[in-house]
Formats: structure tokens, C-alpha cells, sequence
């Protein structure tokens, strides 16, 4: 028996697994993936054991075609089809239960381990080796186990009924829209502008329009790559099958922009997830490297974004919001992605050439268009002691100072500007001058 554990690297793993009967005796194995092993016997790693011996002695050994078992099974990688190894279990006089342990520190990063029953967990034997690393059997009639190694990952969908930003974390067999969301409506890309497409491509967002709410599951492998070119402007882009921090991807790229998801409405996105689909902004072309920033790793150097306490605008429609941050200072004024499809709610302020989220503050009056889509809507303002008297809504032919806190309701048909005031023009000097005409002396 072979009862040193190999450790795990690049190009494989060895794990020991350990069985103990009813007697305390123990049974020490070995399984495993490396480049150049079969499904056969492999010397001088791996070794045939001589036949089973009676049953009144306990045995545990790997099972292997034309041979009489082995104590250490190491297998080739695959990455088209599950490896599955198969325990046999002989109690002997010590008896069930039998307790089955291993090692699953060592196993690979990516795949799923589960131990199952001869029948595929249907007698109720079905254990994810990775959450668990122990296993005790009762049943006598449990004379082996599998476990099975699937270089597969799986990814759930769970999508509303209308639009959805999307991706495709996972390369699978069949990417077509037909073949992973068969009773979509649609789905559009972005080149320039919306185009129609039939499938998904890695690292690429999309639109997709359900007609109900959709939940989709797929199985397929890591993307091989997960870098690519993207222009100048804005990309719809997804990341592979890691979350992907957007603090660190503008640490590595000084061109990175800015990055919005979406939920029913924009939002600025500090994390990128696995089949999300996002609008990322380049000042120049250049390189998305889904793996070189992941989530939940520390940026250093790069300032934690703090809550805006100015002067805000908002939209509202019935359970969205969008914020318009008014006052904010030129330099930090970010552009909004394009409009998204027709129906869909959102809200932009168009500035000077873009369309934003913000309006800059400034001396001078002038006044900025603030463009609606998504039906009859609330406009609210929150605007703080300090900032009372610097703006107003323009709603068609009424205007309404922005003081305090307050909203109005907006139909889509409805004309409407922000305007900033300017600076406010505060007396610079006080003196008191002799009034005229003098009562006292008409003639001063």
C-alpha cells in the first residue's frame, strides 16, 4: 500500500483516502490525476494487489479492468469527459460501518468531486467531496463507491422577464442563444452600435430579451483565454467564471474609464461577476484582462469612493431609482453608457457634447437637458441648506426652485432642464450713503 500523499501542482494531484472498519482497522489509498498515467496499471507508481482474500478480512482497493485491484489509482487529466475512479469495499470481521476519509485540500481548483453509489447517488450515497471529507457507510450492502471528477463547472442564470445585461462565463459545446436560452426574443451585441446576434462569444456582453423570468443552467469548461483587445470608447464586456475587481482593473490600465452593469436601471459597478454583461468605457484602446484583478483582493493606492452629500436629482419608477448628482466638480464628471433598449428605464443629463450621471458646478448659469426613458416617472431632489438657491427644475413651462427635499410626477411626454444658477451675488462692501432727496434741505 502506498500511504504518502503526493502534493498537488499544475500538472495534477495525488490525495490519500483512508478507510476504517467497525474494528478500528484502516485501509490506506491513493487516487489521482497526472499527464502521462492510464486507466490501466501504471509501474512502478502504482502496484496489483494480490486477489481479494476471504471475506471474514477487511479490504478496500481500486478497481482495475483485467486485474485484481490496485491501492494507488492515478488517472490521465481529461477535459472533455468526467474520470471516474471505483472503490471496493470488503468490511471483513470488524463489519460496517465503514468511515471513508480524504484529503481535499490537494484537489484541483477547478472541477467537482462527488463519492457516490454504484448508481449514481440513487441509493443514497451522492457526497460533494469538496464540502465534505468524510463519509461513513452503513449498509453492508454498499460493497463500493465511485468518485467521480468532472473537469466541468456549472453557472445559473437567473434572469427577469424583459431585458438583461449578460455574458457567457463558461465555453461550452453549443453557444448558440437557441441552445442556452432556446425561448429568448432576442439578443444584441454592441459594435459601434446594437447589432442582432445568434450567439455568445467569450468576454463579449449582450443584451438578451426574455418574455419571462428565465433561470438556465450550463456545464462547460474555463475559458482558455480571458483577455481580449477592445476599442476605443465604449464595449459591452463580460468577464470569464471569477468576479473580476474594477478598482484593479484600473490600477493595471490607466485608459479604464469607468465600468456599468445594469439592474433594471445603470449602475457604477466596483465588481464585475460571472455572467453579468457590462458597459466598460477606454479612453484608447487597449487590453480587458478578465484574470489580472481579482475581486476581493485590496488595490493599493486606489481612494475608497465615499457617498455624494451634494445636491441630488432623482428618478423613480416603481422600484428603481437613478440619482443625478449635481455640483460635482468637472475633472470627476463620468459619461453614461449608451441608451439602453426602448421601454427600459433610465435617466441622463446631456452635458456638453456626452451624457452623464452628473452636473458640474460652476459660476455661470446655463441650463441642461435631463433626458427620460421608461413611461410616467417621479423627479425628487434632495438638496442641502448650502446649495438652496443654486438650482432649479425647468418641467415644460414651470419652474421650480430645488430647496429642501421634494418631487413631482412626470409624464413622458414632459420637457425638462436642470438649471444651475451660478454663483450667488453676495454684497461685497456696505456703506450708508446720504439719501435723496434731503427732506430736511431740498436742495441736497
Amino acid at each position: 500500500e502506498d500511504d504518502e500523499t503526493e502534493d498537488s501542482d499544475v500538472a495534477g494531484f495525488a490525495s490519500n483516502l483512508t478507510v476504517t472498519n467497525n474494528a478500528n482497522e484502516i485501509e490506506v489509498e491513493v487516487f489521482g490525476l497526472r499527464p502521462g498515467f492510464t486507466d490501466g496499471l501504471d509501474a512502478p507508481d502504482e502496484e496489483e494487489q494480490p486477489p481479494l482474500p476471504p471475506s471474514a478480512v477487511f479490504d478496500a482497493r481500486f478497481e482495475v479492468t483485467g486485474g485484481n485491484g490496485m491501492d494507488t489509482d492515478i488517472r490521465a487529466p481529461r477535459d472533455d469527459a468526467p474520470v471516474t475512479w471505483n472503490l471496493k469495499l470488503q468490511g471483513g470481521a470488524g463489519g460496517y460501518p465503514l468511515r471513508i476519509e480524504w484529503d481535499n485540500s490537494v484537489f484541483p481548483s477547478q472541477g467537482s468531486f462527488f463519492m457516490q453509489d454504484a448508481f449514481g447517488g440513487l441509493l443514497g450515497v451522492n457526497v460533494d467531496m469538496r464540502a465534505e471529507s468524510s463519509l461513513v457507510l452503513t449498509n453492508p450492502a454498499l460493497s463500493a463507491v465511485n468518485i467521480v471528477y468532472s473537469p466541468f463547472i456549472e453557472f445559473t442564470y437567473d434572469l427577469p422577464a424583459g431585458w438583461s445585461m449578460i455574458s457567457l462565463p463558461l465555453t461550452v459545446d453549443d453557444p448558440s442563444l437557441g441552445a442556452i436560452f432556446p425561448d429568448a426574443i432576442s439578443l444584441f451585441g454592441f459594435e459601434g452600435g446594437y447589432v442582432s446576434s445568434s450567439g455568445f462569444e467569450a468576454l463579449k456582453g449582450y443584451w438578451i430579451n426574455l418574455s419571462d423570468q428565465t433561470t438556465v443552467t450550463i456545464q462547460g469548461l474555463p475559458h482558455a483565454d480571458c483577455e481580449a483587445d477592445i476599442p476605443g470608447g465604449w464595449s459591452m464586456v463580460g468577464p470569464c467564471d471569477n468576479p473580476v475587481s474594477v478598482g484593479g482593473l484600473q490600477a493595471n490600465n490607466s485608459d479604464l474609464i469607468s465600468v456599468f452593469g445594469f439592474e433594471g436601471g445603470y449602475f457604477s459597478a466596483d465588481n464585475m461577476d460571472p455572467g453579468g454583461g457590462y458597459w466598460m468605457n477606454m479612453a484608447i484602446a487597449g487590453a480587458f484582462d478578465a484574470g489580472s484583478a481579482p475581486a476581493g483582493k485590496p488595490v493599493a493606492g486606489l481612494p475608497v469612493n465615499a457617498a455624494f452629500e451634494g445636491a441630488v436629482l432623482w428618478a423613480e419608477r416603481e422600484d428603481r431609482r437613478q440619482a443625478i448628482q449635481l455640483g460635482v466638480e468637472p475633472k470627476a464628471l463620468q459619461a453614461l453608457p449608451p441608451v439602453p433598449p426602448v421601454g427600459m428605464f433610465d435617466v441622463r443629463v446631456a452635458l456638453e457634447g456626452q451624457e452623464t450621471w452628473q452636473v458640474a458646478g460652476g459660476d455661470e448659469a446655463a441650463d441642461f437637458p435631463l433626458l427620460l426613458q421608461g413611461g410616467s416617472m417621479q423627479i425628487g431632489w434632495d438638496i442641502p441648506a448650502a446649495e438652496e438657491g443654486q438650482w432649479q427644475l425647468l418641467l415644460n413651462q414651470q419652474v421650480i426652485d430645488l430647496r429642501g427635499a421634494g418631487s413631482v410626477a412626470v409624464e413622458p411626454s414632459a420637457v425638462l432642464q436642470v438649471r444651475r444658477l451660478g454663483a450667488l451675488a453676495l454684497p461685497q462692501a456696505y456703506s450708508l450713503a446720504q439719501n435723496f432727496p434731503n427732506p430736511f434741505n431740498p436742495a441736497t
